[in-house]
């Protein structure tokens, strides 16, 4: 028996969920629905579309990615080249700066467990995360300088 909408059907049911009622839908108001929404998500590919096509990244303005930075590594020659790697990692050292005032805000927070011996606790946790941070930071400015002094000695000797 086919009831002519969902929600008469659904309150002859008191206790029939939305996943259930799906099944009170005929087969041609299924195609109908299955057929708009086909039809919207087609309109939303076509229309960004362009913004998709637009999107493709420079090879020389684009920043690098984790991946890419080993591989640039290696074949940096231009000044350009060690400007994008010395890009790279200011914007490691950055972030890892951000890290840093985290944890060691957070370190704060534990320092009055600084004296407990029972090992692992949230104070010598969050220490060695202190440490890691700060280690990445000065290997990160380190190597973004370097790469800005490289780039700075290619431009010179043109």
């Amino acid at each position: 028996m086919y009831v002519g909408s969902l929600n008469e059907e659904a309150r002859l049911h008191d206790n029939v969920g939305p996943a259930a009622a799906w099944q009170f839908i005929s087969h041609k108001e299924g195609d109908q629905i299955m057929r708009v929404y086909f039809k919207t998500a087609l309109a939303i590919m076509v229309a960004t579309l362009p913004l998709q096509l637009g999107a493709v990244p420079q090879k020389t303005s684009e920043p690098l990615t984790a991946r890419e930075v080993q591989k640039a590594e290696k074949e940096a020659k231009t000044a350009a080249d060690h400007l994008r790697l010395a890009t790279y990692y200011r914007l490691e050292a950055q972030q890892d700066q951000k890290k840093l005032a985290d944890a060691e805000d957070t370190l704060k927070h534990w320092a009055w467990m600084e004296n407990w011996t029972k090992i692992p606790n949230p104070y010598w946790s969050t220490k060695t995360q202190v440490d890691s941070y700060r280690s990445k930071l000065e290997k990160a400015t380190k190597l973004a300088a370097d790469h800005e002094k490289m780039a700075q000695s290619l431009q010179a000797s043109r």
